[in-house]
């Protein structure tokens, strides 16, 4: 996942210039960092896998580019009826709440808006939850 964001945001991944800024924030421990980069190599293999990126070597470091722009690479999803009803009751159940009416979702024909949506509902849920958001609790709330 950290690698897929990385190419949201840089053309090009190197690990020998690149690989702290890729893990920065994480705990880390020295022994484990050969599994750590194993696992970044693995991730790339993977993603030149998928003809997401490519690789060259250039003044003995390997490089991994971007085959084209990160927004153009699309996936196909195919989803249950079950599911796309899960979505749609849990978007119009927000819109609902918050009173609008130009988002609700039709169970029979999911669109990336909706996912979106979705995803918009999720975020706001976890921002306003007091055990993952980073915000002090509201006085008298805790």
């Amino acid at each position: 996942m950290k690698l897929y964001a990385w190419f949201a945001e840089h053309h090009s991944f190197c690990l020998s210039t690149d690989e702290k800024k890729l893990l920065d924030g994480l705990r880390r421990k020295k022994f484990e960092r050969k599994e750590e980069l194993a696992a970044i190599k693995c991730a790339l293999k993977q993603l030149e896998n998928l003809d997401m990126i490519g690789s060259s070597t250039v003044e003995d470091d390997q490089v991994w580019v971007l085959k084209k722009g990160f927004e153009t690479l699309n996936q196909t999803i195919e989803l249950s009826s079950e599911t796309c009803l899960s979505v749609s009751l849990i978007v119009n159940g927000f819109c609902e709440v918050v009173g609008n009416k130009t988002d609700k979702c039709d169970p029979k024909s999911i669109t990336e808006g909706d996912v979106k949506n979705l995803l918009f509902v999720a975020s706001y849920l976890m921002d306003n939850n007091p055990e993952t958001s980073d915000k002090p609790p509201e006085e008298g709330k805790e």
